[in-house]
């Protein structure tokens, strides 16, 4: 299926490889075909995330097609052909209202920080001032709401990954200072984050955690910066190095091996919404206070051995599908999601001792998906 993403991503490999000029400017036509460019249109400078869309779906879009359109742009375009570089010029200036117009709320941390990214930099290689003003105060406020509650997509195996991502990219080609600086302290943040809660007996990130797309295991795309950063080996032949702007210290790995310990977290602006992780050597049991989303783990135990066995975790699934295995299309984006039910919940712990309460309310349960209500708790 033909996405906006692919066709950046698939252009970028070109630039690098630097292999088949000639098919660039062919792949930045059908890009603006699938570009948004009409003013009147609330998707105005935004592109379909996929060619069967209608229109743009999801606004996520813009954001993660700029991260590779200005790498090409500042690493790559005296190789690039003139009419294809006039092209993919075009694209970033409509994708500039794209970003501008997409404005979410500093607690949706990946997306608040590759926005803030695509605007600072969008605005310094395009010479719009008023651009990058803007985009420094959307990094602002995204900064001075994470010091005051945390990332609200907690100790995510899957987003963190993006959010370092992002933050990278700043470091790498902002000229900002001060969005530099920040986006390096964000980075510290997150890595001593992920430091508290390694689990090395399991070589991954254990304990409760929001956004996850891989139930059983507890991975996800988080795994390319461990690579990186040499806290798990490269899986066959090393992929190509990507600058690393944060290292993290080596305190943080002795802390990761610190047994036992136990992390609090907040990671919202309700008191409920926050997190408790005990760590021994033979074993992890985590809660969090409240539920954060469809795609959350709220109550799990990791055990020793291979990172690839399952976890333990609790789950509410109205679809027979305690495994998360059963994806089907989500939003009007239509992404292909293992989301399980949204109930009230809340818990407690303290050390090795947790308690969890989850009440399934009539809205929770209405759901056309919904075939047989079930409490799972998983175990290896």
């Amino acid at each position: 299926m033909l996405g906006a993403r692919s066709l950046f991503g698939y252009a970028r490999n070109l630039c690098e490889a630097r292999e088949h000029p000639e098919r660039l400017e062919r792949v930045f036509q059908v890009a603006a075909g699938a570009q948004d460019r009409n003013p009147q249109s609330r998707g105005f400078g935004n592109l379909r995330w996929t060619w069967r869309d209608p229109g743009v779906t999801d606004a996520n879009a813009v954001e993660f097609c700029m991260q590779d359109a200005l790498a090409m742009w500042i690493e790559h375009r005296q190789w690039v052909p003139e009419g294809s570089r006039k092209a993919l010029r075009e694209l970033m200036e409509f994708a500039i209202e794209g970003c501008l117009r997409h404005r979410v709320p500093s607690s949706y941390t990946n997306i608040a920080i590759l926005n803030a990214a695509n605007l600072i930099v969008l605005g310094e290689v395009l010479q719009r001032p008023e651009v990058t003003a803007e985009g420094a105060g959307r990094l602002d406020a995204f900064y001075l709401w994470t010091w005051q509650f945390g990332t609200r997509e907690f100790c995510s195996p899957n987003y963190y990954g993006t959010d370092l991502e992002g933050l990278r990219f700043i470091q790498t080609y902002a000229r900002l200072d001060h969005a530099r600086q920040q986006a390096r302290r964000v980075a510290e943040l997150i890595w001593t984050d992920i430091a508290a809660n390694w689990y090395p007996p399991a070589q991954k990130l254990a304990g409760a955690h929001s956004r996850s797309y891989d139930y059983l295991a507890g991975l996800g795309h988080l795994d390319n910066e461990l690579v990186d950063a040499g806290w798990l080996p490269a899986p066959g032949t090393p992929p190509k190095t990507r600058p690393t702007c944060y290292v993290p210290l080596a305190s943080l790995r002795e802390l990761s091996g610190r047994l036992p310990r136990v992390v609090r977290q907040h990671w919202g602006t309700n008191p409920a919404e926050s997190r408790t992780h005990w760590l021994a050597a033979d074993i992890t049991l985590s809660c969090s206070g409240a539920g954060s989303g469809q795609d959350d783990a709220r109550l799990t135990v990791d055990l020793p051995g291979d990172r690839k066995l399952p976890r333990c975790y609790f789950i509410p699934d109205g679809r027979e599908d305690p495994y998360g295995k059963v994806r089907y299309e989500t939003s009007s984006a239509r992404h292909l999601k293992a989301l399980h039910l949204q109930p009230f919940w809340a818990a407690a712990q303290r050390g090795p001792d947790a308690l969890g309460l989850v009440l399934y309310r009539p809205q929770d349960v209405a759901l056309p998906e919904v075939v047989n209500l079930q409490s799972h708790i998983v175990l290896r």
